[in-house]
């Protein structure tokens, strides 16, 4: 009896058995790690150094992936703020031991925790992968490059793959010396998907929904936490410029420690009655707000990517974002979505805000707009694309 034709034989693998090193749970990452998991070719087990941090007083509430383990450990900085964190967690040690992974994605490397995980890979012979958001226009201590060049540069070209957040993560890990074959874009995506169908529920709805809020007039939304790098600040002062020419509103939603100092802001400014503050809210709640208002505002100076604003345009809500906002190449597909402004600059950004207010697209219209980019961004899309990538590299990395 003759053997079958090569071509036509099928070839039966276990299950790719891949390791994930992160800090925390997030709304947005979880979420995407059960639909990477949901497929037989993939057996999948996620590591945190923390259940949370001060700074993210959310309720892990949503759907975490099915193997999940929180580490023993510490939190080596935690005198320095809630906003800052250095975990070591031994524990990791004996955890990578207990199953022959055939990969193991490390989120970053500020973490001793994270270079144990890639000290351990390279050891054995598993092929790690670094996950990072960083660019290369980001503000740093001027100390930083000199410290961290040499080991971000074997890190990075030791990786036998990287998974940048979006083109300029790109741009940074080819930098410090990435393959350009062995990146795999993975963004930090919400559900994008289920956003629109919030959208499309709750916009029925926008009278009442505006009238619970307190909105009259355009409206601008800020998501965030209250602190300098958000910009808050610079929206507030362009803000005050704005009314000078518009009848408008601002939402400050979230909370931190620049909270009074912003209030102080709006008071002194004199447009204390055009601004509120409703505090934290659940990632539950933020659809709703979405559906309230006509702009949401990013002003940030230093942002590594933002899940905020995929949420926000996922929802058909326009956005006046700055350039240090890490996602804008990949997310502002054409002017008519949204305004990228120079980081810093109070009358650009009163300016973008002028300008996209005037406009007044409707939702159905930024759906259309933004639809071709929003598939990009799905989960299943983007699952597909890292399970080919570590099936290349992790087995057959010739």
């Amino acid at each position: 009896m003759r053997a079958a034709p090569a071509a036509s034989r099928k070839i039966h693998l276990e299950p790719l058995r891949i390791a994930v090193v992160t800090v925390i749970p997030t709304p947005y990452r979880d979420p995407f790690w059960r639909v990477f998991e949901r497929n037989e070719e993939v057996e999948l087990t996620v590591f945190y150094c923390a259940g949370g941090k001060k700074d993210r007083p959310w309720t892990v509430d949503w759907g975490q992936p099915n193997h999940a383990c929180y580490l023993k450990g510490y939190n080596l900085a935690a005198a320095f703020g809630a906003a800052t964190s250095l975990y070591w967690n031994p524990e990791i040690r004996k955890r990578l031991r207990e199953k022959p992974y055939d990969g193991i994605i490390v989120a970053g490397y500020n973490h001793f925790t994270m270079l144990w995980a890639m000290w351990f890979a390279r050891r054995k012979g598993i092929p790690y992968f670094l996950s990072s958001e960083s660019y290369l226009q980001q503000r740093r201590s001027w100390w930083k490059p000199l410290i961290k060049d040499w080991l971000v540069r074997r890190i990075v070209s030791h990786a036998r793959g990287n998974l940048p957040t979006g083109k300029l993560a790109s741009e940074y890990l080819l930098h410090y010396g990435a393959h350009p074959e062995r990146l795999c874009p993975v963004p930090n995506i919400p559900d994008v998907d289920r956003f629109q169908e919030c959208a499309k529920t709750l916009l029925p709805q926008r009278v009442r929904l505006r009238k619970e809020r307190g909105l009259e007039k355009p409206s601008i939304l800020f998501v965030g936490r209250f602190i300098p790098m958000k910009g808050g600040h610079l929206l507030i002062k362009a803000f005050s410029r704005l009314t000078r020419d518009l009848d408008a509103q601002l939402i400050m939603l979230g909370d931190g420690p620049e909270r009074t100092a912003w209030q102080k802001l709006a008071t002194s400014e004199g447009i204390n009655d055009r601004i509120q503050f409703p505090g934290f809210v659940s990632p539950q709640s933020i659809p709703a707000w979405f559906a309230s208002v006509d702009l949401m505002c990013l002003p940030s100076t230093n942002e590594t990517w933002s899940v905020v604003v995929l949420e926000a345009l996922s929802s058909g809500l326009p956005v006046v974002i700055t350039d240090r906002v890490g996602c804008y190449p990949n997310v502002i597909s054409r002017a008519e979505v949204g305004e990228v402004v120079a980081a810093g600059e109070i009358g650009a950004l009163y300016l973008g805000l002028k300008c996209q207010l005037e406009k007044e697209i409707s939702r159905k219209e930024m759906f259309r707009l933004w639809k071709e980019t929003r598939r990009e961004f799905e989960y299943g899309v983007v699952a597909s694309r890292l399970r080919g990538f570590l099936q290349q590299w992790c087995r057959f990395p010739e």
